[in-house]
């Protein structure tokens, strides 16, 4: 599901996530950086890039957001991040952030549902 996300939104996102990936036997048990203050939750490196693609094109093209296609995994990964009264830049990120979400996931329940029928 696409969600178009703005500039504030993405920040609050990323600097909320932190990166989560499972070590193989052989590796070294070396984390990349303890989990930040301001991190809630983990997120895949897909996810985190997906966050990062955005940011760049934003930033660099002075846009005002970008359209990023996310899993139904990710969207509840946002879900779990978005916290409804966090305001980041002096807008209310975290609410708008939830009802995106929401919006998205209840979306793809009624594509799932209109499947079955």
């Amino acid at each position: 599901m696409i969600l178009n996300l703005s500039l504030s939104e993405l920040c609050y996102l990323d600097d909320g996530l932190t990166l989560y990936k499972e070590l193989e036997d052989k590796e070294a048990k070396i984390v990349g950086r303890v989990l930040a203050p301001m991190a809630i939750s983990v997120a895949s490196e897909d996810l985190l890039l997906k966050l990062g693609y955005a940011l760049i094109h934003i930033h660099e093209g002075g846009l005002k957001s970008f359209d990023i296609d996310f899993t139904e995994l990710e969207l509840w990964t946002l879900r779990e991040v978005s916290q409804s009264s966090m305001k980041y830049n002096g807008e209310a990120v975290g609410f708008e952030i939830k009802m995106k979400v929401y919006r998205a996931l209840m979306d793809l329940r009624t594509k799932e549902l209109l499947k079955g029928t």
